[in-house]
């Protein structure tokens, strides 16, 4: 007869696999499945690796670690030949986490930030409310973490994490990016933004650098779930929308607009390496203009036509009422009033060429995306590709940009030139359209090193007028080519997130963060520069600079839409035609104001 002791010992475990197996039918019979792994020397069940279908065989000397930020690993050397496989695999499991399919295990990374920061896309993340766990999928054994690689989460929750994770019912979770992914060769990463998105693995002939989408698209109706068996699915491009049929993107330019690319281009590749000579000494000055040996090779390029004259004299009155060295700043003038304006009232460095800018519109645009504005921002293109093919770093800003403060040059250029990660650095617009995907960034705030892959970029850029004209704006068309030679060249870019996002502000936080607005007007939030971007037409977007104290140029020196001031920049100073401190105003009650600004009853 066994000793007391050992045939309690047995019956305890008889028991325990017994409970186990009846948890285990029943739950088989609701749709789940468990893979239960007993190991006799050890005396309990195994925690599961990161394999769904297939477990390595238990480990009696599992180290526990007590360093909280990484994860708790046992001896690897286990024989790939040993692993086992459910007995009653649910069809989900069965048909895709086999050695035969294309997933062979899958894993969780809780610490999201972990995981962006060792897979840095450059791009904005998440909503807090909507933030999820990394979802690893692994495509063979070979790529899987070491077996009994599990999740610590806090030095005082050791034994409580290990049962957790003996628990086969959940995935295994990992605080760290770099032990899920240890033994990957390649990670490519997937950003999705929709809860009944499906995702797809197949076997190509070579893999694919893009995802292609089949959608449910009604006839310009928002489809149904319960429309589901009526609708067929659509092979849709990635700006697809149910809800706008006719939009812009959804389309290819027509004649028109593809003549009018033709003929840009000709214009200015025929110009280019004229004015390339031309523009050559004007930006060497700038670029080492200035008492800041950092800033050398640096150049603030700003592109101006007259419609815009009155907004770049406030721009410089604010430039000088915080103290911003001007002599770094080359504005590329459309027209000649623009450039007289800049080069002999302004006392700025300044560039125009007939040839390139002459059919250039002087007059405002009516409103943002008309066709004055798309004429307007191909300048933008060919002023970036002129500079940086002369070498320089570019700090570009459209002249709606404030400066709030001095250094707003040397913070990309000393701060952000030390992450030799990225080529490109951007304003985040906040615009959640399916156009802006899936970078998001706004192209009158940017920083760019000179670079071969930038420099191509911009000169691929300069030969699609066609879709700049197209869809009336070129920070779309910028978003879409940054996202493929992003793919294909591996051009890296970056959208200014979180508290470094903070420091550069626009028209959506006017428009609909009133809150971060008042800590601006109080000095809580040291900003700085405000982008007045997210504005209807002109006259909305004066009224708003001035109803947030960013509006420096006093009114009778103002330049009219149709004629520039003549005063040389003697006569405009001893004029004083900039405030020392702005005067807010107030227009509309229902948008933040730093002037006093009630409601009408």
């Amino acid at each position: 007869m066994k000793p007391r002791r050992e045939r309690k010992g047995n019956e305890n475990v008889f028991r325990l696999i017994l409970s186990h197996l009846i948890v285990a039918a029943i739950a088989f019979q609701m749709g789940f499945s468990f893979q239960m792994i007993f190991s006799e020397s050890s005396g309990e069940f195994c925690p599961p690796a990161p394999l769904l279908i297939q477990h390595p065989p238990c480990s009696s000397n599992l180290t526990r670690s007590t360093n909280a930020t990484t994860d708790i690993n046992t001896n690897s050397d286990t024989d790939s030949n040993t692993f086992l496989k459910h007995d009653h695999p649910d069809p989900v499991r069965s048909s895709i986490f086999s050695k035969e399919e294309h997933v062979v295990g899958m894993s969780l990374v809780e610490n999201i930030e972990d995981f962006r920061a060792m897979y840095n896309l450059g791009m904005i993340k998440a909503p807090a409310k909507d933030e999820r766990s990394a979802t690893i999928l692994y495509t063979s054994k070979s790529s899987l973490p070491s077996p009994f690689s599990i999740a610590k989460q806090s030095n005082d929750t050791t034994d409580k994490d290990l049962e957790r994770n003996k628990e086969n019912m959940q995935l295994p979770r990992y605080t760290s990016a770099a032990n899920a992914t240890e033994n990957c060769q390649a990670v490519k990463v997937i950003l999705t933004d929709k809860d009944d998105d499906c995702l797809a693995i197949l076997n190509g002939w070579k893999a694919s650098a893009h995802i292609h989408i089949f959608a449910r698209v009604g006839a310009g109706e928002p489809t149904k779930k319960s429309d589901n068996e009526n609708t067929k699915m659509k092979y849709v491009h990635r700006y697809y929308n149910t809800l706008d049929v006719a939009h812009r993107w959804q389309s290819v330019p027509k004649d028109a607009p593809i003549q009018q690319g033709f003929d840009l281009y000709k214009d200015y590749i025929l110009s280019f390496q004229k004015a390339k000579e031309e523009l050559s000494p004007l930006a060497h000055k700038v670029a080492h203009a200035g008492n800041i040996e950092s800033l050398n090779g640096k150049v603030i390029v700003m592109t101006v036509n007259l419609g815009y004259a009155e907004i770049l004299e406030n721009f410089v009155c604010a430039a000088r009422s915080v103290g911003m060295d001007l002599t770094k700043v080359l504005v590329f003038a459309t027209d000649k009033e623009t450039y007289h304006l800049a080069n002999e009232t302004l006392g700025l460095t300044a560039y125009y060429n007939q040839e390139i800018f002459g059919s250039v519109p002087a007059e405002t645009p009516e409103y943002f995306g008309d066709p004055t504005f798309a004429r307007v921002m191909m300048a933008k293109v060919y002023c970036m590709h002129l500079t940086i093919s002369l070498g320089y770093d570019i700090l570009f800003l459209d002249a709606d940009v404030t400066p709030h403060r001095p250094d707003m040059l040397e913070f990309f250029a000393n701060n952000k030139m030390k992450e030799k990660d990225f080529d490109m650095y951007f304003q985040f617009d906040h615009n959640g359209a399916k156009e802006q995907q899936s970078y998001g960034f706004n192209s009158g705030l940017y920083y760019t090193r000179a670079n071969k892959q930038t420099i191509y970029f911009f000169s691929v850029f300069v030969k699609m007028g066609d879709m700049v004209i197209h869809s009336r704006s070129h920070q779309q068309v910028m978003i879409a080519l940054a996202s493929e030679h992003a793919s294909l060249y591996g051009l890296r870019v970056n959208v200014l997130d979180g508290a470094e996002g903070a420091l550069f502000p626009n028209g959506w936080h006017y428009n609909i963060q009133p809150e971060f607005m008042e800590a601006v007007f109080s000095g809580d939030k040291n900003v700085y520069a405000f982008h007045m971007n997210w504005s209807e037409d002109y006259k909305t977007k004066v009224e708003a600079m001035q109803q947030i104290g960013d509006w420096y140029l006093k009114k009778d020196c103002r330049s009219s839409n149709s004629k520039s001031s003549n005063l040389t920049a003697t006569q405009w100073a001893q004029k004083d035609c900039c405030l020392v401190k702005p005067i807010p105003v107030c227009h509309d009650p229902e948008f933040p104001s730093k002037a006093l600004c009630e409601k009408k009853k």
